[in-house]
């Protein structure tokens, strides 16, 4: 016969289940985490687009790290860092769809919707969709410049 390893806790089976999550992040502290990714982001930018532009200076892999952290491309760190916020901010707004929707609250759905918007917008930007739907325009219109 198995013993009960807490004596504690009488019957394991009759202990309340909580679905609630306590999970708390101060935005000052969220704010300043995203700031600094930020700030390092743009100031590697910076200090490669100086070295290749300006210094004109060559080392191993300057070109690579140069288009690595190009603010203007697409498939690049900052984008995928933007990708990230973006699906962070899906999964945040799931989150709270999912308890609204558990309080029965009449904005559930609207909170799901929201979800559903920035998944999108997070994939949109990791695949470069806009960038091929202007490309294809640009052939179409002969547009230029």
């Amino acid at each position: 016969m198995l013993q009960n390893p807490d004596p504690q806790v009488e019957n394991p089976s009759r202990m309340e289940r909580t679905d609630d999550v306590d999970f708390t992040v101060t935005p000052a502290v969220l704010g300043r985490l995203l700031l600094g990714i930020t700030g390092i982001l743009v100031v590697a930018y910076l200090i490669f687009a100086i070295n290749s532009e300006i210094l004109g200076s060559e080392f191993f892999g300057s070109t690579i790290l140069y288009v690595l952290f190009d603010l203007h491309g697409e498939v690049t760190v900052p984008t995928w860092y933007s990708s990230m916020l973006l699906l962070g901010c899906s999964l945040v707004l799931a989150a709270i769809a999912v308890l609204k929707l558990r309080r029965r609250d009449r904005y559930g759905r609207h909170w799901a919707g929201l979800s559903i918007v920035f998944l999108g917008l997070s994939i949109e930007e990791s695949a470069d969709l806009h960038g091929a739907v202007s490309q294809q325009l640009q052939s179409i219109f002969n547009t230029g410049g």
